[in-house]
């Protein structure tokens, strides 16, 4: 089984003395029991060696070849109150925060040889608050959204305090996270179920990176030409003479595109990073001195996802440009993934995928 990792936050009747209902409960999936312990801890579950070697799309391979819709079956979520979460700013559309969904659905078509998984619910809500119903969670810095009988795959903390209500994620269960950064927060704060050590869980990726694999199709009629700023939402860089603008405030299929038609470009948006990662468009990561978007993103999450790239052999790689008209200069930017770096960091994210939230369903037969 691929391995995953449950939260299950424990406390004491003394701990929750002023807690009123919670005092003396322990939060786990399985529902609510009594426990003298004062940690918070997650299990952890083994992967299945044999099972990982049987997992399909992890090569481009195998995404370039027509995936047959097999019109006989549907697949589904074994529970069916469960969703696909994703966040939805207050301000509109933004291309990171919508991609999960697309993402999961096409990966999980593979999986199942081609039966549709157009019929999965997508449930969108503030980023701020928290879906009812149970969720996959996936890409976006939303673990602190986690919540009692969540999955979690490749999503991210905000920054290094984003998880500090650690009662609100007992009982999510954990397949991976999208790089160190995330992982050393969850270590410093759970230990392992049987309290034998500090929990670590995998770095995996962010799963928007799949989108070099799965929608192929975008390169359709792309032209790559010319040099692109791809601007944070809080970024207002005047970009020089002879440089395209593309904003992150749109759908994720038509902000890929417009990274497609690039020939260069320099990012202070996260996923205009992981975007042109996915499909080897040569990219730096930009995050202007003293700008609103230093200030207000850092660099915690950037590094979170570069770490688990190429760029980490590199300490030049790990540090943001802070001046636009580098844009011009080739020795400026790092190389771009060859086909083998691309399918090792497909691969670290679809062995973990959580196969087993879902099942096949055989569609009726035609009535005659």
């Amino acid at each position: 089984r691929v391995g995953h990792w449950t939260f299950a936050l424990e406390r004491s009747a003394s701990a929750w003395r002023h807690g009123g209902a919670l005092a003396g409960l322990k939060m786990s999936v399985g529902g609510l029991v009594g426990d003298s312990s004062a940690k918070p801890r997650m299990s952890r579950w083994r992967v299945d060696l044999a099972k990982v070697k049987q997992t399909p799309l992890i090569s481009e391979r195998d995404f370039n070849e027509a995936l047959p819709r097999d019109e006989s079956c549907v697949v589904r979520f074994k529970d069916p109150k469960m969703r696909l979460c994703h966040c939805k700013p207050d301000g509109g559309p933004n291309a990171g925060d919508l991609v999960g969904p697309d993402v999961v659905r096409k990966v999980v078509e593979y999986h199942f040889d081609g039966c549709s998984a157009d019929g999965l619910e997508v449930s969108a809500t503030s980023c701020f608050g928290a879906e009812p119903a149970p969720c996959l969670l996936s890409v976006g810095s939303v673990l602190e959204k986690a919540k009692v009988g969540d999955h979690v795959w490749g999503t991210g903390a905000w920054h290094n305090s984003s998880l500090s209500n650690i009662w609100k994620h007992a009982g999510a269960v954990v397949h991976g996270v999208r790089g160190p950064n995330t992982a050393s927060v969850v270590h410093r704060i759970y230990d392992n179920e049987d309290g034998s050590d500090r929990l670590r869980v995998p770095a995996i990726g962010d799963p928007g990176f799949l989108v070099g694999f799965t929608h192929r199709g975008l390169l359709a009629g792309v032209k790559r030409e010319g040099l692109c700023l791809i601007r944070h939402h809080s970024d207002l860089t005047a970009p020089p003479a002879g440089v395209r603008v593309i904003t992150t405030n749109q759908e994720w299929a038509d902000f890929v595109k417009a990274i497609l038609g690039c020939g260069r470009v320099f990012s202070s948006s996260l996923h205009g990073l992981v975007f042109a990662d996915a499909f080897s468009i040569p990219a730096r990561w930009y995050q202007p001195d003293g700008g609103t978007t230093a200030h207000q993103e850092g660099t915690w999450k950037y590094l979170d996802y570069l770490a688990v790239t190429p760029r980490a052999l590199d300490p030049r790689w790990l540090e943001p440009s802070r001046d636009i008209n580098e844009i011009f200069n080739r020795a400026s930017f790092p190389p771009t993934l060859s086909l083998t770096q691309k399918r090792a960091m497909a691969r670290r994210l679809v062995v973990r995928f959580p196969y087993d939230l879902f099942e096949r369903v055989d569609a009726p037969s035609p009535t005659p």
